[in-house]
């Protein structure tokens, strides 16, 4: 049951054809984390989830474990952005959360903005750990619209994307270092996520479309 430790073997002994009833399982609450969300403007994040997972990092050797026995939790914040995870084990943990918002209010052209998953995480956590605080972020991500010559927005199509060295531009199209994502929108809208540090390049395909050169951030 979320929010309680795994509890511990209980034995019963049967009988050919017997029955037992009144079998007592004891739940208990084990270790928690106390802690508060917010979004990066320091407003109270409400009613999203947070959880806790064993810090896989600290999982050599006896570490290891540690994992065996209240190794998740998750739990909602409540109107202050405040949560409480209980059922956890010895640990560490990672605390972390996620929500999705837009990166900005409005839009130059009157557009409806496009929706990102904003992400908090701490790691090495240690169970007891009280005033936890965790901060909303947005992730590193590229935004933005493809429109045809007539500045008509395509409604589908896909984009490839890659490290500039393993783009076309660098003539080593590494497909272990490619990825792409189809997109469906009205506007012609797309957002790209999840990247890390570093320059990249991006290609649009769309069949009814001629491929343009490769762009370059």
């Amino acid at each position: 049951a979320n929010g309680f430790l795994e509890s511990d073997s209980v034995t019963v002994d049967l009988l050919e054809e017997e029955s037992k009833e009144n079998v007592t399982v004891t739940l208990g609450r084990g270790e928690s984390i106390t802690g508060s969300l917010h979004w990066n403007d320091g407003r109270p994040a409400v009613e999203v989830t947070v959880s806790a997972q064993f810090d896989v990092a600290h999982g050599v050797g006896l570490g290891g474990l540690n994992a065996l026995r209240g190794a998740y939790a998750e739990t909602v914040t409540d109107s202050n952005g405040d949560f409480t995870l209980f059922g956890l084990g010895k640990g560490p943990f990672v605390v972390s959360a996620s929500s999705k918002a837009p990166l900005v209010s409005t839009t130059s052209d009157g557009s409806e903005p496009i929706q990102v998953r904003w992400q908090a995480q701490v790691g090495s956590v240690q169970p007891g750990t009280q005033g936890l605080q965790l901060t909303l972020v947005p992730p590193l991500s590229i935004a933005g619209r493809v429109v045809d010559e007539g500045d008509a927005p395509v409604e589908e199509f896909r984009i490839h994307y890659a490290r500039s060295s393993d783009g076309p531009a660098g003539g080593l199209a590494s497909k272990t270092s490619q990825r792409s994502k189809t997109f469906k929108s009205d506007e012609g809208q797309f957002v790209l996520e999840d990247f890390t540090p570093g320059s990249y390049m991006a290609w649009v395909q769309d069949d009814a479309h001629a491929s343009e050169a490769p762009l370059s951030f």
